[in-house]
């Protein structure tokens, strides 16, 4: 199948090309491409779980906490809190990272207890949301970085 428009080439039009087709050269193409690779804008979402219940004004110190990186915050009334954080990086695992970095120190300017992580999400500007949810590595690690256990 050709491209309407140009009838000589399946890359010249996204909307033929396979949707990892698209991704890659709409990402290509986004404000921070560099030599070769690329940075999207990630919605990575961070959840702990602990042993209390969280009041609403903890939860508050971490929304505002969260709000330089254009993030809000979860977990009044419940025993986990989380954090949705939007970051630049070229890979999803450099996302997370800078998000879990990034969530640590918003923990600890909130001052509220460090929590084993339960639950990493992250989603790029280029992908659909939903099933990318990091299972193993992530959900074993701490917000101080350290292991859990």
């Amino acid at each position: 199948m050709t491209c309407a428009a140009w009838k000589n080439s399946r890359r010249c039009c996204l909307s033929l090309a396979s949707d990892g087709q698209a991704a890659r050269w709409l990402a290509s193409r986004a404000p921070g491409h560099e030599q070769g690779g690329f940075r999207v804008r990630w919605s990575v979402g961070i959840e702990t779980q602990g042993d209390r219940v969280l009041s609403r004004e903890e939860v508050v110190e971490l929304a505002d906490a969260v709000a330089t990186s254009s993030g809000i915050a979860t977990g009044i009334g419940t025993n986990r809190y989380g954090a949705q954080l939007l970051v630049d990086a070229g890979t999803r695992d450099e996302a997370i990272e800078k998000a879990t970095a990034e969530f640590g120190r918003a923990v600890a300017a909130a001052g509220l207890p460090v929590y084993p992580i339960v639950r990493v999400e992250a989603v790029g500007e280029h992908e659909e949301p939903g099933g990318h949810e990091e299972p193993g590595g992530h959900e074993a690690a701490r917000v101080d970085g350290g292991a859990s256990g």
